[in-house]
């Protein structure tokens, strides 16, 4: 997780370098003003986040992070490579939380990315005493709390907190608090065995 605080006037040159590495960025708290370089425009635009909002960028994607307000924000940044067995053409997007988690509560997209086989996101919601049993996927997962806690092979964290899955370890997903629990689940199905990620 990263802190960023004001900054003062935004400079449209301050992009983050050319990277081979996709990214996920989550905003956990604060207002964020997310810049994206539109490829082949060269045109910024700007997205106002906040917290549960979150963007993929593909390999090559630049962009950066920016905070015009008064307050601290944290965010939460996945950088992961990986080669793919045929390149893959793969786009930025972004999700507003204020949009997955209306009506029915459910995101479940899977999203193409630049060397996985596919970046699989979901949005789930565990009531009081809900629990998933144990069982052990064949990709790495990662899930970030975002309301409540959530308790993993005994473990428990609150809002904020991050579990990190490899592929083939045994867990469940368990709500032993009092309160309704809520989390983004990131699954990197990967296309070969060369991937690294950072966090």
């Amino acid at each position: 997780q990263s802190r960023l605080v004001a900054t003062g006037d935004y400079a449209p040159s301050i992009l983050s370098p050319w990277r081979a590495a996709e990214e996920i960025l989550l905003v956990l708290s604060g207002t964020a003003t997310i810049f994206i370089n539109e490829p082949g425009k060269g045109v910024l635009r700007a997205y106002s986040s906040r917290s549960g909002d979150f963007f993929y960028y593909p390999s090559g994607q630049t962009h950066t992070i920016y905070n015009g307000s008064e307050e601290p924000i944290q965010y939460l940044m996945f950088r992961w490579t990986a080669r793919a067995t045929q390149p893959k053409q793969a786009h930025t997007v972004g999700y507003k939380k204020s949009l997955y988690d209306s009506g029915n509560g459910r995101l479940a997209v899977n999203h193409q990315s630049s060397g996985l086989k596919h970046l699989h996101i979901h949005f789930t919601r565990l009531q009081p005493g809900q629990s998933f049993k144990r069982h052990v996927d064949q990709y790495d997962t990662a899930l970030i709390v975002l309301e409540g806690e959530l308790s993993i092979l005994n473990q428990r964290l609150g809002n904020g907190g991050v579990f990190f899955i490899r592929a083939g370890e045994l867990h469940n997903t368990h709500n032993e608090g009092t309160e309704p629990c809520a989390y983004l689940v990131f699954e990197f199905h990967a296309d070969t065995a060369v991937t690294s990620k950072t966090m």
